[in-house]
């Protein structure tokens, strides 16, 4: 399959084409072979404000392209996988390139030396995923696991390649689940390791009344771990009075993850790192009525 996909904007004079293409391949019975690679483009783009009087909430707006400081954003991808489906066993792998084009580092939420500088720049990313899915006749169970490598590269910023601010290398999920005709358990687990994050330089924290920090998203997070369980039950009250009462817990065994870390000064002109942490266990109860 293939397709073809073009914008033409006035204001700018600009004509952007956009060719789509899919490749799939059935053999050994069982066996597929999968080839996409696509480009395109966005004229929107999300700027992140972050406020220094109250621990860093951010304040997000879209803005449109203008084709000067702000201009649209253009990306270009291929993935190839190859996939084995036979009975209720599923096995998929695939790798995939992906470029994104002229994106503004105030899109990012920077919270290093670059958050208040705006530049334009490009990111790219390589990854694979491995997915095994095994059914049988009321249980299912899956495992995955992810590899990233994301950099940005802003040539205007010292140093001009570096690890990109959402880049997860690995990601492991795993989980099964159990169906009746009434009722339903459910089980996960995720874990990946951490984002990365800018720290002061050790010894020289502050220079001119600022934070001096080191290499840009030169340190990570510790690694993120999770345990989730759920459960459904359906109930009938009348012909036309149904019912689904269900109850989950987030964070089961109450796991402390740190998802973003940021350093400011405070009042007395000291370094003072600042966590953001992950819901620790957390229930939930759900009751739904159909008639």
């Amino acid at each position: 399959r293939a397709g073809l996909r073009s914008n033409y904007f006035p204001k700018f004079e600009k004509l952007i084409i956009e060719p789509r293409i899919a490749f799939t391949q059935q053999f050994l019975e069982s066996f597929f072979l999968e080839i996409q690679g696509e480009m395109k483009s966005q004229t929107t783009t999300q700027v992140i404000d972050f406020q220094n009087d109250f621990l860093g909430i951010e304040k997000r707006r879209w803005v449109l392209a203008n084709d000067n400081d702000i201009p649209v954003a253009r990306s270009r991808q291929i993935s190839a996988g190859l996939y084995f489906k036979k009975g209720g066993l599923l096995i998929n792998a695939e790798g995939y390139y992906k470029q994104i084009e002229d994106i503004i580092s105030s899109s990012q939420g920077f919270q290093n030396q670059f958050e208040f500088i705006r530049s334009t720049g490009s990111y790219e990313i390589n990854g694979f995923e491995f997915l095994i899915n095994q059914r049988f006749d009321r249980l299912s169970g899956w495992l995955s696991y992810t590899f990233t490598e994301n950099n940005y590269e802003f040539p205007e910023f010292t140093p001009s390649i570096f690890p990109n601010n959402l880049e997860i290398k690995h990601t492991v999920t795993a989980g099964s689940s159990y169906e009746t005709d009434r009722f339903q358990l459910s089980a996960g687990f995720n874990w990946h390791t951490g984002k990365p994050f800018t720290p002061p330089v050790a010894g020289i924290p502050v220079v001119d009344n600022e934070v001096n920090f080191d290499i840009p998203n030169s340190s990570r997070l510790e690694d993120y771990l999770r345990f989730d369980l759920s459960a459904k039950y359906k109930f009938k009250m009348s012909d036309r009075l149904r019912g689904e009462f269900g109850a989950s817990i987030w964070n089961l065994f109450n796991q402390q993850n740190t998802v973003n870390t940021f350093y400011r000064l405070d009042s007395n002109n000291e370094v003072e790192r600042i966590e953001e942490l992950s819901l620790g266990i957390t229930p939930n109860v759900m009751i739904k009525m159909s008639f």
